[in-house]
């Protein structure tokens, strides 16, 4: 790979570019259940982060695999819209009355 050449003005840095080892590994190592895993893992850690440590997250992971990112996207809003409809239901049920309750 050829070197990039940025400079400040001040400073000039040689840059190698690397190439995306994180999604070759996800593309060509992985068999599609380690890749499930991940997913599954990377989401139940994210669907507790705030919105915007999500997105700037999904933007990392995009930059790794597109599939990848859309894949961790889709589990993320799957596991927290069944923790809303686990949160509804426990609300209904706190709020309907007990047989025998006055």
């Amino acid at each position: 790979m050829a070197a990039v050449v940025l400079s400040t003005g001040r400073v000039t840095t040689h840059v190698t570019p690397t190439p995306n080892i994180a999604g070759d590994l996800y593309r060509k190592v992985m068999t599609e259940a380690q890749r499930g895993r991940l997913v599954a893992n990377i989401a139940g850690h994210l669907k507790g982060a705030r919105k915007d440590i999500r997105d700037r997250m999904l933007v990392h992971f995009a930059r790794v695999d597109k599939d990848m990112c859309r894949a961790i996207a889709a589990a993320v809003d799957a596991a927290l819209a069944a923790a809303a409809a686990a949160a509804a239901a426990a609300a209904a049920a706190a709020a309907m009355p007990t047989v025998g309750s006055t």
